[in-house]
């Protein structure tokens, strides 16, 4: 399968560097990776200067993330087909 080498790449990257993941296949869409992350507290006035904005900071740390994970382990999110439109946060309790 085509995205097998990526797939192995990424999760050895995660493993090596103890990210907490897991995975799942949806068939014909491909595959679908959550990556969990801890909470990052913010003093109380960065996160009201943050909501007062128009900009959205979680979709931009999303992206970020992403792209800094794919480069450290060596993956080219175009080869991919990365679907943008599906990364999102989720919050478990």
């Amino acid at each position: 399968m085509w995205w097998r080498k990526w797939l192995e790449k990424l999760t050895k990257y995660y493993e090596e560097n103890k990210i907490p993941f897991i995975m799942g296949f949806w068939g014909e869409k491909g595959i679908h990776l959550s990556t969990f992350f801890k909470n990052v507290p913010l003093e109380n006035e960065l996160a009201d200067n943050i909501y007062q904005t128009d900009i959205d900071v979680f979709k931009i740390a999303r992206r970020t993330l992403v792209i800094a994970l794919a480069e450290n382990a060596g993956i080219d999110l175009y080869d991919i087909c990365m679907d943008w439109g599906e990364i999102n946060f989720r919050e478990f309790r």
